[in-house]
């Protein structure tokens, strides 16, 4: 449901923007066919007005179009992003081998975050439980390093296989988060992931 919302209203955003930008492009054109506004020469060039015409061409869009049309640009890829990423959860666990497995995926990117290996494996076989304990459902999880580096993982299932994301970490007031391409990840093959 919300894939569905998310994407209809940023088809809605942008076909009002480009909707719009195209109007306010017609009526000025019109209006210089009209003789209402003059047609500006290549010899005198002005800036002072909302649209330049060359050759039959826009130059240049006023401030308004543009910014409507930015905006409108900068909502339809928010949406996509929000609508393109599902978060999961891991439904098996308990079973042995998807928590070694887990663990072993867990601790190679706390290990490539210059954590030390065995805080690392410490701090995966700590989580692996506390998740198969509580059963916190599709949600992000933390984890904190004893360096003082707190780290932000989700799940997510894609093609039927089960992905371990990086989505961020913080040290102290530094904090970086990516949610486009992801710090880290890693496939998790003998897990099952739910939505």
């Amino acid at each position: 449901m919300l894939r569905s919302s998310a994407a209809t209203a940023a088809r809605e955003a942008w076909e009002s923007a480009t909707t719009e930008v195209g109007m306010r492009m017609t009526r000025k054109m019109q209006a210089v066919d009209r003789g209402a506004l003059p047609f500006p020469s290549k010899a005198s060039p002005s800036t002072s007005g909302p649209i330049r015409l060359r050759k039959g061409r826009c130059n240049r869009m006023s401030p308004a179009p543009r910014s409507l049309f930015r905006s409108a640009v900068v909502t339809v890829v928010a949406f996509a992003a929000l609508a393109c990423t599902s978060v999961a959860q891991i439904s098996n666990l308990d079973d042995s081998r998807c928590a070694a497995d887990f663990e072993a995926q867990l601790t190679s990117i706390l290990v490539q975050q210059r954590e030390k290996p065995e805080v690392a494996t410490s701090l995966s076989a700590r989580t692996r439980s506390k998740l198969a304990y509580v059963k916190l459902g599709p949600r992000l999880f933390l984890v904190s390093s004893p360096s003082g580096t707190d780290y932000t993982f989700f799940v997510q299932s894609k093609h039927s296989v089960c992905l371990l994301r990086l989505y961020g970490r913080q040290k102290g007031f530094i904090s970086y988060t990516n949610n486009l391409t992801y710090i880290a990840t890693r496939q998790i093959p003998d897990c099952m992931c739910t939505e």
